[in-house]
């Protein structure tokens, strides 16, 4: 129980230390957080939706759910190489 205490107490200086240095810090990471958060939270929404529609056999509604979860996700580094290499007439890498 000691040694929680004092890693508890440890855990305030460190925060503290943080916020003497630069104040936003703290905020602009539980921001980021909550955003980062809310947009895993969107896309499962949104897939829902999306299975709900292709399940009904409402393609049309479907494919305007897909382009709205393309613009909710976020692109990572390898799904945009593999575009330009698809796009570049190159084919999708593989294990690169």
């Amino acid at each position: 129980m000691r040694e929680l205490k004092s890693i508890h107490k440890m855990g305030i200086r460190l925060l503290k230390m943080i916020h003497r240095e630069d104040s936003s810090v703290i905020p602009l990471h539980l921001l980021d957080v909550c955003l980062s958060l809310a947009q895993i939270y969107a896309g499962l929404f949104l897939t829902a939706g999306l299975i709900d529609a292709l399940l009904a056999g409402a393609y049309r509604e479907a494919a305007w759910q897909a382009v709205v979860l393309l613009g909710v996700q976020e692109p990572r580094d390898e799904d945009v190489a593999d575009f330009l290499c698809v796009a570049a007439g190159q084919g999708v890498r593989h294990g690169l």
